[in-house]
């Protein structure tokens, strides 16, 4: 998921999971299937992460490899080469490529964490109207 549909995303969320003294009761039937929904979308994002994960780590091996044993310079260290690898235009381009993934899931992760929590603000907007209404 680009960055792009992500915040389009978050707008459709921002209303799906607002609590109000209308839609309550809605929203209790609804916590369930909402949870399995953006665990879906959590577990597509997380393995897109994963793949993009691995293919960075062997593009980084294909470009060390061939900085060090192909390059008629000598390179001191492996931090000189971390550097000509880090440079590379497609490694770069992958590097970005992966932490605007990882904002995607973490954006997932804390989605999951607001809705297994919403049961307890409904709980506690329950006991909150009860008690404004006198009943316990």
């Amino acid at each position: 998921m680009k960055l792009s549909d992500l915040e389009q995303l978050k707008a459709q969320i921002a209303d799906e999971i607002r609590i109000t003294e209308t839609n309550v009761s809605e929203k209790i039937l609804q916590l369930s299937s909402m949870y399995h929904r953006y665990l879906d979308y959590y577990s597509k994002e997380l393995q897109i992460l994963k793949k993009m994960s691995v293919d960075k780590d062997k593009l980084y091996g294909e470009i060390y490899h061939k900085t060090k044993f192909d390059s008629d310079f000598h390179f001191d260290s492996k931090t000189e080469i971390d550097i000509y690898v880090k440079k590379d235009e497609k490694y770069y381009n992958l590097s970005v490529e992966y932490q605007n993934q990882e904002v995607v899931v973490k954006y997932f992760e804390q989605l999951l964490d607001v809705i297994s929590k919403s049961t307890f603000s409904i709980k506690n907007y329950i006991d909150y109207t009860k008690l404004r209404n006198g009943l316990s």
